[in-house]
């Protein structure tokens, strides 16, 4: 099973001790592979919902993360891209709050949420690194598959 949404990961551990499921990628694991040798300040652009939980916070991170107000623009482009697909306005307030941190000096984005994956897709800003979650996980995937596949 692959979940595609930052959001239902929460739930990843309650979902494989109720069910019959227990091969679900983990995508706080991957997230957190990507980061096991990297010092620099991190900013993981995620909803109010998924900030309290466990799913990227680790140890080894040091984190520039947006603050509660910012937090709710972010919600609020969610739900603004679910309900118009308006990518332009948008992106526009994502840019916003990555120009905030860039000011930090913060290099290192998680865009952790499906549509923040989506708006960030072609965002080109040579500066900084998007880590785009759904990207790592579709590239775990295709590695298990093909790993399954020689044996």
């Amino acid at each position: 099973i692959v979940m595609a949404c930052n959001t239902i990961h929460v739930y990843r551990d309650q979902l494989i001790s109720q069910s019959w499921y227990k091969d679900i990628l983990s995508l706080s694991e991957i997230v957190s592979e990507y980061f096991q040798n990297i010092t620099d300040d991190i900013a993981i652009l995620w909803t109010p919902i998924t900030t309290t939980c466990w799913l990227y916070t680790f140890d080894n991170c040091n984190y520039d993360n947006p603050s509660i107000e910012n937090l709710n623009k972010i919600w609020e482009v969610v739900n603004s891209y679910n309900a118009t697909w308006d990518t332009k306005n948008n992106l526009e307030v994502l840019e916003n709050i990555i120009d905030i941190h860039k000011s930090n000096g913060t290099k290192y984005y998680v865009a952790a949420c499906t549509e923040i994956s989506e708006l960030l897709r072609n965002y080109d800003d040579e500066s900084i690194i998007i880590i785009d979650t759904l990207e790592l996980l579709i590239s775990k995937v295709l590695q298990k598959i093909i790993k399954t596949k020689k044996r």
